[in-house]
């Protein structure tokens, strides 16, 4: 059994070592994106900490303009044909708000009347 004083891993081992240790530097790219996610999580958790927010509120009720409502009423029945106002849009007196259309149909006439919405008065008038 002649075998040396060392087994032969260590000595391949050894073969090697004036080279220096393996040292696995990571890149420059993967120190900023790790610096610039601890700034974020920093950001967040300082928003959360320090910042302000609405706050929501359940609540039963009704809202109600300050001015009142607006009633119009049509003098009979009729389909609108054309709205000349989008929801929200202000509007002054006089300004035409929708058509409406009266079309009648019997066995002895037909009768058609346009009437037209303005911001006037309760009464609309025939076009």
């Amino acid at each position: 059994m002649s075998q040396g004083l060392f087994r032969q891993e260590v000595i391949d081992a050894k073969r090697g070592e004036w080279l220096g240790s393996i040292i696995v530097a990571p890149p420059l790219s993967r120190w900023l994106l790790a610096s610039l996610a601890l700034m974020l999580a920093a950001a967040i958790g300082l928003f959360l900490f320090f910042g302000h927010y609405t706050r929501r509120e359940t609540v039963t009720g009704q809202l109600v303009p300050s001015a009142g409502l607006l009633n119009i009423a049509a003098p009979g029945v009729g389909t609108i044909t054309r709205v000349h106002v989008h929801d929200g849009q202000a509007v002054k007196a006089g300004d035409v708000l929708l058509e409406l259309s009266s079309e009648q149909d019997s066995a002895m006439s037909i009768a058609s009347t346009e009437w037209e919405f303005t911001g006037r008065g309760r009464m609309p008038r025939p076009i």
